[in-house]
């Protein structure tokens, strides 16, 4: 059975949003843990102390929580977006979706002859039953926000607030945005900016392509913005 092989033409989107998760996700692990403090400090510059700019109590409504990592009621993005690029010669040939892999895929040339195509990075995720699913990095819309569920890392996104979800199987870990501080070797705390009330705050915007949230008036400084 003769086989081609195919590398996948450049295409780094799907790769980006799993490194980007999977950074997301480190981040918030070092932020949970002991962290010196002579790391945290800022010996070159001492900001008054501003006890009164406190961030003002944000209101939990449906607007300000991340949706549920499930697809029920999920409307898929339009227009869908290719999960990855296909080399001219493969496009419009059936894919064996049998032989999927993480990092391949399979695609039928007819007369007893395949095409495998190879990526350095995941093409491909496992379902809950185990079987492989095409990765697709668009955020579907929800009640209350917006979820991609069809990778590796599951994301739910708030509506008005980039409060998240990141879940990874049975782990999941929560991001939640509450003031944007900077600490100086005194250990004095100056608030530079805080999250915008609900009753302030735009909703986030989806993209032309359905891969990224931004919510562009979500903190009290005009010059902060949100991106997913």
């Amino acid at each position: 059975m003769p086989v081609l092989h195919f590398r996948a033409p450049t295409s780094h989107k799907n790769h980006r949003r799993l490194r980007r998760g999977l950074h997301v996700v480190t981040i918030l692990m070092v932020l949970l843990g002991s962290v010196p403090q002579q790391l945290l400090t800022l010996p070159f510059w001492t900001p008054p102390v501003m006890a009164a700019e406190q961030p003002a109590p944000i209101v939990s409504t449906q607007a300000t929580q991340p949706p549920a990592l499930s697809t029920q009621d999920a409307k898929p993005a339009t227009p869908a977006v290719a999960t990855y690029p296909l080399p001219a010669d493969l496009q419009g040939k059936p894919e064996v979706t049998d032989a999927r892999t993480a990092n391949s895929a399979t695609f039928d040339l007819g007369h007893n002859q395949y095409a495998l195509l190879q990526e350095s990075h995941p093409l491909n995720y496992q379902d809950a039953k185990g079987a492989w699913q095409r990765i697709d990095p668009t955020f579907q819309a929800v009640d209350g926000g917006w979820i991609n569920t069809a990778n590796t890392l599951k994301t739910s996104v708030a509506q008005s607030s980039s409060t998240a979800k990141i879940g990874l199987n049975e782990v999941g870990v929560g991001w939640e945005p509450l003031a944007l501080q900077a600490i100086n070797a005194a250990s004095q705390v100056q608030i530079i900016a805080a999250p915008l009330a609900t009753d302030k705050a735009v909703a986030g915007v989806r993209s032309a392509d359905s891969t990224t949230i931004r919510y562009a008036k979500s903190w009290n400084k005009p010059i902060l913005a949100d991106q997913w």
